[in-house]
């Protein structure tokens, strides 16, 4: 699969993929980072963790990080996210950009399609992505589709995530 560029820059990096940077600094409204290919990355509020954390619970500048690349924000930075489920799903997942889209176009049928449920639960990608589905927040699209789509899982599904059949 070719590269796609995620910023006005033509940086060459698939959205979806794991990337590493040091803290440059704190704002307001996030972080800010140096990329290890040297451009600039922001990180909003919201994603610097998995659950709200106040500025002074914030990695410090200085600090090495690994993100998730999620694209490119209105003023072409590269926008990323450093929830520790985010980069465990990323990492988890075969094809990070082909199975996301195969769950925005999941939420956007809804899981009473019985195709796109049935190819979701083929997929390599239905336990990592029901695994990070249910750890979101309860008021979640996310969470509230892999509680829809695990009244409806195969018993191998159920297994896996560890819940009983």
């Amino acid at each position: 699969m070719e590269a796609k560029a995620v910023n006005s820059h033509g940086w060459p990096l698939r959205r979806y993929v794991t990337v590493a940077g040091v803290v440059s600094s704190h704002k307001f409204y996030g972080l800010l980072l140096r990329l290890e290919n040297g451009d600039e990355g922001h990180v909003d509020s919201s994603d610097v963790a998995d659950h709200p954390v106040s500025p002074a619970d914030w990695p410090p500048v200085g600090k090495s990080v690994k993100g998730v690349l999620l694209g490119p924000t209105r003023m072409g930075r590269v926008r990323l996210s450093l929830r520790d489920s985010d980069v465990a799903l990323v990492e988890e997942l075969r094809d990070p950009e082909a199975d996301i889209e195969q769950w925005a176009a999941l939420k956007e049928v809804g899981a009473g399609n019985v195709n796109a449920r049935d190819a979701f639960f083929a997929s390599s990608g239905a336990v990592p992505f029901l695994r990070w589905a249910l750890v979101r927040p309860s008021y979640s699209s996310d969470k509230k589709l892999a509680e829809e789509l695990l009244i409806m899982a195969p018993r191998g599904i159920k297994s896996r995530l560890g819940l009983p059949e």
